[in-house]
C-alpha cells in the first residue's frame, strides 16, 4: 500500500516507517563504529611520526672514555675486505726516510667502529676508510700518523688480545742483515716456550742510594722524568742493594718472582703501583722487556709504556714514578702497612729477567 499527499495515515504505515527509521540510524551508527576502528588500528600500526624523522643521537657508539677516529688505509686492501665493525687490528705507519721506507707500528688491538668505507677512485691505490675506537691519548698520535704516513692494517684473531713490542722497521735491514725476526732468536735457543723470570724490587731509597745506583746505569737517569735505564752489563746489582739495604739507605717494599711465557704478560701489585711486564726474544739472546708502569693515586696518577732491551740477567731501573722523593706519609697511603723511615725517598723499581735454564742469580734464588 502506497502513501499519496492529502491520505490519511494509518497505525501500520507510522509503525513501518519508524521501523525504517530505527534501522537506518542503527546501520549508520554501526558504519561509524566502523570506520573509527580502522582509522585507529591503521593509525596505532603506522610508526610515530617523530620517530621516524628522529635523528641520531650524536655520539651514538662511542663508550664514555673513547674517541671515534678514521683513518685511510692506502696499502693493505686484501685485509680491509675482511674487516667488520667488532674486529680488532694492529695499525702500522709506513714512511718514506733517507734510508728508504721505514715503519712503526702506532697502535695495537684497535677496535674497529664502522667500515670499511671506499673514499675516491676506482683505483688500487684509492683510500678505505675505516673508523676506529681509541683512548682519548691516543688520538693525536693516530691523527698525525693518517695524516703525514701510508697507514697500513694487520687483522687479529678475536682470541689474540696479546700486545707486542712496538716494531720499528727499515728497508736497509733487508740488506744489511739486521732484520732478524724475534722469533728466529727465540727458535735458535731452543723456541718460543721458553720462560723467563722475572725478579721485580719496589724500593724507597734516600738520596745518598739514588746516587750510588744511579752510577752504575749505562746512562744516568734524568731528575722528575718517568724513564727506565739499564744498569751496566755485569754490574752486581744485588750486592749493591744488600749493601744499601745494611746501611738502611735502602727500604724493600716489594719483592715479587715472576715467570712469564715469551711474548705473555705478568703483572706485580703492591699497594697503588701496579706494574706490567712483557719479555720479547731479541737477536743474539737478549731480551726486549715492555714496562708498563701504574700509579693508581687518584690526581697523581701516572701511567707509561715503554721498552728496553737487556741482556740475560741484565737489570735496569725505573725512576720517576713518583714527581719528588715522596714522605713518610704518602708511602704509607700508597703502601699501607708499611712500617719504615719516616724520612723522605724515592720510589724505584728494580727488574732483574732470567732466561730459564740458565745458571740463576743468588736473588733470585733467594726470592724463591
Amino acid at each position: 500500500m502506497s502513501y499519496r499527499p492529502g491520505m490519511a495515515m494509518k497505525k501500520n504505515l507510522i509503525r513501518l516507517l519508524g521501523i525504517a527509521f530505527a534501522v537506518a540510524l542503527l546501520s549508520t551508527f554501526l558504519f561509524y563504529r566502523l570506520l573509527v576502528g580502522k582509522l585507529a588500528s591503521e593509525e596505532a600500526a603506522r610508526p610515530p611520526v617523530a620517530a621516524a624523522e628522529a635523528k641520531p643521537e650524536p655520539g651514538r657508539g662511542v663508550p664514555a672514555g673513547m674517541r671515534a677516529v678514521s683513518i685511510h688505509v692506502v696499502e693493505s686492501s686484501g685485509v680491509v675486505a675482511l674487516v667488520r665493525p667488532g674486529h680488532r687490528i694492529d695499525i702500522h705507519a709506513v714512511g718514506n726516510r733517507d734510508n728508504g721506507a721505514q715503519l712503526r707500528t702506532v697502535l695495537q688491538n684497535v677496535q674497529v667502529l664502522a667500515g670499511p668505507a671506499g673514499e675516491g677512485g676506482s683505483s688500487r691505490s684509492a683510500a678505505q676508510v675505516l673508523t676506529v675506537l681509541v683512548k682519548p691519548e691516543e688520538a693525536g698520535v693516530l691523527a698525525l700518523a693518517d695524516s703525514g704516513a701510508r697507514i697500513r692494517i694487520s687483522l687479529r684473531n678475536p682470541a689474540d688480545t696479546a700486545r707486542q713490542p712496538a716494531q720499528r722497521l727499515a728497508v736497509s735491514q733487508f740488506f744489511d742483515g739486521t732484520l732478524r725476526p724475534a722469533v728466529q732468536a727465540a727458535a735458535a735457543r731452543g723456541g718460543t716456550d721458553t720462560s723467563v723470570t722475572l725478579l721485580v724490587r719496589m724500593l724507597g731509597a734516600a738520596p745518598a742510594a739514588v746516587e750510588s745506583l744511579g752510577a752504575e746505569l749505562v746512562a744516568p737517569p734524568r731528575k722528575a722524568t718517568l724513564q727506565v735505564s739499564a744498569f751496566r752489563p755485569g754490574s752486581d746489582v744485588e750486592a749493591r742493594l744488600d749493601r744499601l739495604g745494611a746501611g738502611r739507605q735502602v727500604e724493600v717494599f716489594s719483592a715479587s718472582r715472576l715467570v712469564a711465557r715469551w711474548n705473555r704478560g705478568v703483572s706485580a701489585q703492591a699497594g697503588a703501583i701496579r706494574l706490567q711486564l712483557v719479555p720479547v726474544a731479541a737477536a743474539g739472546g737478549s731480551i726486549r722487556l715492555r714496562v708498563e708502569p701504574e700509579l693508581a693515586d687518584g690526581a697523581a696518577s701516572r701511567k707509561m709504556e715503554t721498552e728496553i732491551d737487556l741482556a740475560d740477567r741484565q737489570s735496569c731501573l725505573l725512576t720517576g714514578l713518583l714527581d719528588s722523593p715522596a714522605s713518610g706519609a704518602v708511602l704509607e697511603r700508597l703502601f699501607p702497612g708499611r712500617s719504615g723511615s719516616a724520612d723522605a725517598r724515592e720510589f724505584l723499581i728494580v727488574v732483574t729477567p732470567q732466561i730459564a735454564g740458565r745458571v740463576e742469580s743468588a736473588a733470585l734464588r733467594a726470592a724463591r
